[in-house]
C-alpha cells in the first residue's frame, strides 16, 4: 500500500493463485477466498530434490511441488497423515525416499514423490519408548544417515511453544534428545558446502592392501569403480586393478581394496572431483589425490630395505597373529622363512619418491645399493642370526657352509640361506 515500505521490487502474481487478480479490501465476499487447484494455504517445510531439481512442500492439504522461480503444482493429499508437517528426502539402500511427520504425532510416513500418496511408515519413539507428540520439522543430516528435527517435547512443560532437536533413526524410529531451544524454532536447514576428504589413507598392515577415504558429508549414492583411477607411476607403470568400492554410511568412508599384494611402486589414486557429490549433488571442489608407496621388506617404511628391518623380522621370528611391520610380508598371520626370503629378495632396495611425471628411460624406480659394511643374513626354520662378512658372494645356498654349520651347531641337513647386503 502507498506510504508503506519500502518492499522492493514488485513480485509477478502467481498464476496458480485463484482468483487471478488481486482482491480490493472491500471484495469480502467468500468467493474470494476460494482456493485454485495448485494453491496451497501456508506451506509448511520444503525439501530441495535434486532429481526433479525442485521443491516438495508439506502443507494442511497435501504435498505440493514448487519451482525455483515460483510454479506450484499439487501433486497430491497424502491420505492417512493427520496434519502433514515436516518433509524430507533421505536416502536408504541406494534410492531416495520423500518422508513425511505428523504435526501432532509421532509417525514418520514415506510418501510417493509423484503422486503424493503413502507407502508406508513408522512410529517415532522418544528414549523411554513414548511415541513423539509431534515433529514440526525434520531435515537430512548431511554427514550421517540420520535425521535432525524439531519435535514437540511429550507431557505439558508449561511453555506451549517449547521445542526441542532430536536425532532420528528413519529406519528404527528410535530418536535421542540432542537438547532444547531457548527459544522457539519452527524450521531447520543445513547451509552445506561442497564435500571434502578428511583423511586418505593406504593400509598395508593386514591383508588385503586397502585405500581409505574418509569424507565429511554423506556421498555414498555417487560412489562408482569410475570415479576413481590408480596408477603405478614410473617405469613399467599402469592402471592397477581394484575391486568395487565398498561405502560405510556410518562413518562416510569409503574403502578400495587391491586382489593381490602390490608390487614394489610408486602409485597414485585419484578421485574425480566431478563424480563425487553429496546429497545435494554438490562435487568435490578439487580431484583428491592419494600417493603411497609399495617396497616388500621395508618394514619401518623408510624407502629402504636395510639392516633395521631385518632386525625387526628377526625379533619377530616364529610369532603369530602378526602385522606386516612385524615381519608378515605374505600375510600369512606368522613370521616365517618365507617371510625372510622375501626380505632378502630386496634387501638393499631403496624407492625414491615419484612426482608423477614419466620417469626418464634410464632411470629406475628401485635401484640396489650394496652397502660398504656387507652384511651376511643367515637363517634356518628355527632360528636367525646376523654377523659381519667380507665374503664376495651373493644370494646363495651353500651346501659346504651348510654342512659346516650344521656340524658346529648338531643340525640335520636342512634348509639355510645366506645373503650379503645388496641383491641376489
Amino acid at each position: 500500500e502507498p506510504g508503506f515500505g519500502p518492499y522492493g521490487l514488485d513480485a509477478p502474481f502467481p498464476g496458480w493463485l485463484f482468483p487471478a487478480t488481486r482482491r480490493t479490501d472491500e471484495q469480502e465476499d467468500p468467493s474470494f477466498g476460494a482456493n485454485g487447484p495448485d494453491e496451497y494455504h501456508s506451506m509448511r517445510d520444503l525439501t530441495w530434490s535434486t532429481t526433479d531439481h525442485t521443491f516438495y512442500g508439506a502443507d494442511s492439504s497435501g504435498i505440493y511441488r514448487l519451482t525455483a522461480d515460483g510454479i506450484s503444482t499439487f501433486v497430491g493429499n497424502a491420505a492417512g497423515i493427520d496434519e502433514p508437517k515436516g518433509i524430507t528426502f533421505h536416502t536408504f539402500e541406494g534410492q531416495r525416499r520423500l518422508l513425511v511427520s505428523e504435526r501432532d504425532g509421532g509417525n514418520l510416513w514415506q510418501v510417493d514423490p509423484a503422486t503424493g500418496q503413502t507407502i508406508n511408515q513408522i512410529e517415532m519413539l522418544d528414549p523411554n519408548g513414548f511415541p513423539l507428540a509431534g515433529v514440526l520439522s525434520i531435515v537430512e543430516d548431511p554427514a550421517s544417515a540420520m535425521l535432525l528435527a524439531i519435535v514437540k517435547p511429550n507431557g505439558f512443560s508449561g511453555d506451549p511453544f517449547a521445542r526441542e532437536l532430536y536425532q532420528i533413526d528413519p529406519i528404527t524410529g528410535a530418536s535421542i534428545s540432542l537438547g532444547a531451544f531457548g527459544v522457539h524454532m519452527a524450521d531447520l536447514a543445513f547451509i552445506v558446502g561442497p564435500p571434502q576428504v578428511t583423511d586418505a589413507e593406504f593400509v598395508y598392515q593386514n591383508a588385503p592392501q586397502r585405500l581409505t577415504f574418509a569424507f565429511d558429508q554423506n556421498v555414498g549414492d555417487s560412489i562408482t569403480p569410475g570415479d576413481l583411477s590408480i596408477v603405478r607411476l614410473g617405469p613399467g607403470g599402469g592402471p592397477v586393478v581394484f575391486a568395487d568400492p565398498v561405502y560405510d554410511i556410518a562413518t562416510n568412508t569409503v574403502t578400495v581394496m587391491f586382489n593381490q599384494i602390490l608390487p614394489d611402486g610408486n602409485y597414485r589414486a585419484t578421485f574425480s572431483a566431478s563424480s563425487v557429490t553429496n546429497t545435494l549433488d554438490m562435487p568435490l571442489a578439487a580431484n583428491q589425490v592419494l600417493d603411497f608407496f609399495v617396497l616388500n621388506g621395508d618394514l619401518n617404511r623408510d624407502r629402504q630395505v636395510s639392516i633395521s628391518d631385518f632386525i625387526d623380522l628377526a625379533a619377530n621370528f616364529g610369532k603369530t597373529t602378526t602385522l606386516w611391520s612385524d615381519g608378515d610380508l605374505n600375510y600369512d598371520g606368522e613370521v616365517t622363512i618365507s617371510d625372510f626370503i622375501d626380505l632378502a629378495a630386496n634387501f638393499g632396495k631403496t624407492l625414491a619418491p615419484d612426482p608423477g611425471a614419466p620417469a626418464p628411460a634410464a632411470a629406475e624406480a628401485a635401484s640396489t645399493t650394496p652397502s660398504e659394511n656387507v652384511q651376511t643374513l643367515e637363517a634356518d626354520t628355527d632360528r636367525l642370526d646376523i654377523k659381519t662378512n667380507k665374503s664376495k658372494s651373493l644370494f646363495s645356498r651353500s651346501a659346504t657352509h651348510r654342512q659346516s654349520h650344521h656340524r658346529r651347531h648338531g643340525h640335520k641337513s636342512a634348509p639355510h640361506w645366506r645373503s650379503r647386503g645388496g641383491a641376489y
